[in-house]
């Protein structure tokens, strides 16, 4: 039964991950037709908002899945207190994303997404308060940074390629297209799980030998609902933004823009 309990969580945070990975990317795109403040600013908060709890349920699912043997609970101020601050550090990542296309924006992004991920990381890890505490490993820390840093870079480069050459393909690129848009998804998601992995690997957290907050915040509870409920909700996203799409396509093939109206010139007639 530990087995089959470990293999569910595992699946269900290469779920969330993978998902967050797709409908971040999505929402990245809808925040680039709309790069004002005045216009993007729901885009772009949305953005902040589905990778900052998709780092933190997969910090939360991979420290649940079979990494203690003890039950692991977190502090009742902590746990909101880490998410907020991911989804505020998770902010100037979606404005470089909306606002430039370039590579230095990239790799911006790139930067801060990995210290989003990697602060969320050892953040769940504290709010738990294991006994008698946990010793990072500086090198091995640094390494999985640099891992989530390159594959974060190259899913968002691969995504904005795509979304760049969207108005100029046809209808014959879009299968491609669609297989390049799962692949950017599954490599930042996958990424993401891996720099996590990795992170737990770098810190004796096999030695700890209780939770201090285990009678606050349960963490079979978070689990369940980073398990089950987050899943759910990113792909009623990701439903929402392929209607989203098929409209905006349906508009362009049809010719309709409701935003520019042809202007009616009078003609004055002279004598």
């Amino acid at each position: 039964m530990s087995h089959e309990y470990s293999l569910t969580l595992m699946i269900a945070m290469a779920a969330v991950a993978i998902l967050t990975g797709h409908v971040g990317l999505g929402w990245m795109a809808l925040a680039r037709r709309n790069p004002s403040a005045t216009l993007g600013w729901k885009e772009q908060l949305l953005l902040s908002i589905v990778l900052g709890t998709g780092t933190c349920a997969t910090s939360i699912l991979g420290l649940t899945n079979g990494v203690v043997e003890h039950e692991v609970g977190y502090g009742a101020v902590a746990a909101p207190v880490i998410w907020l601050g991911a989804v505020i550090l998770c902010l100037p990542l979606a404005a470089a994303l909306a606002h430039s296309r370039r590579a230095w924006a990239v790799a911006l992004a790139a930067v801060l997404l990995t210290a989003a991920a990697a602060g969320t990381q050892m953040g769940w890890v504290w709010a738990a308060g294991f006994r008698p505490g946990v010793d990072w490993n500086h090198s091995t820390v640094a390494a999985a940074c640099g891992l989530m840093a390159v594959g974060f870079a190259f899913a968002i480069w691969v995504a904005g390629t795509i979304r760049s050459s969207q108005r100029t393909s046809g209808s014959a690129r879009r299968e491609p297209q669609n297989f390049l848009k799962v692949g950017a998804a599954t490599v930042l998601g996958l990424s993401l799980i891996a720099g996590q992995q990795l992170m737990l690997g770098g810190s004796d957290i096999d030695s700890q030998r209780g939770s201090a907050y285990r009678n606050q915040v349960p963490g079979t509870l978070l689990a369940l609902a980073c398990g089950a409920l987050l899943p759910l909700t990113l792909t009623l996203m990701s439903l929402d933004l392929a209607l989203r799409r098929k409209q905006r396509l349906e508009r362009r093939s049809s010719g309709f823009t409701p935003q520019k109206r042809r202007k009616r010139r009078h003609r004055v007639h002279t004598l």
